[in-house]
């Protein structure tokens, strides 16, 4: 990949806000849901590897829709994984957890690594690895104050919040700092699938993209 890709998808967390991570759909549902995320202005999405044809729904999206939106792998816990979803055509890489040797993986093939922290410690070694923006999870646990210090501390860093935000405090997480926010069940759980749910699934992604926009 040429370099540059990993400023792409920094640069299109920052515009929209927003990862919608898509857990428990299968890859023979999924194009549909991604077409309507993408319609409703959703520029980045993560299937996450403990789904069933991960890989597989990876490679779908990534030929389908490569061109107008970032697709990306979560859920990746080794450099083995982390480059079967390269290969598949992963523009970002999650971890939840701090692994160095995912983030050198990722940045050797110019794909954004995003690895997961909970401690100052912890996202310290993950600066100091290389990394230019970590997942803070569980962040509804560690609330929007913590949020604020670490951006504080770690001013260069850009910080992704995840784990239990929903429509009531997403906009409060923007405003602590936040580069974005990746938002699980609460946007597409596996029955937004069901085609009788795509006008839900659609008003859900407009409401957080609008939460995100009124909070910058």
């Amino acid at each position: 990949m040429k370099k540059g890709h990993q400023q792409e998808v920094l640069k299109a967390i920052w515009q929209t806000g927003l990862i919608a991570i898509l857990r428990g759909i299968d890859s023979g549902s999924i194009l549909p849901v991604v077409e309507i995320l993408k319609n409703a202005g959703v520029q980045l999405v993560e299937v996450t590897l403990d789904t069933p044809d991960a890989l597989i729904s990876i490679g779908k999206l990534s030929k389908q829709f490569g061109a107008s939106l970032f697709v990306g792998a979560g859920t990746v816990l080794d450099r083995e994984t982390a480059q079967a979803a390269i290969d598949e055509g992963a523009r970002f890489v999650l971890a939840p957890t701090l692994s160095p040797e995912v983030i050198e993986s990722c940045q050797k093939m110019d794909v954004l690594p995003i690895p997961g922290v909970f401690t100052p410690g912890e996202i310290h070694q993950a600066q100091r690895a290389g990394a230019e923006i970590v997942k803070i999870f569980p962040a509804s646990i560690l609330g929007t104050s913590y949020i604020t210090e670490i951006r504080r501390m770690f001013p260069v860093l850009d910080i992704l919040a995840v784990g239990g935000i929903d429509l009531t405090n997403a906009a409060d997480f923007i405003r602590s700092g936040a580069a974005g926010l990746g938002i699980g069940s609460q946007l597409a759980a596996p029955d937004m699938a069901d085609p009788k749910n795509r006008r839900l699934l659609n008003a859900r992604a407009v409401d957080y993209l609008d939460a995100v926009r009124s909070a910058r």
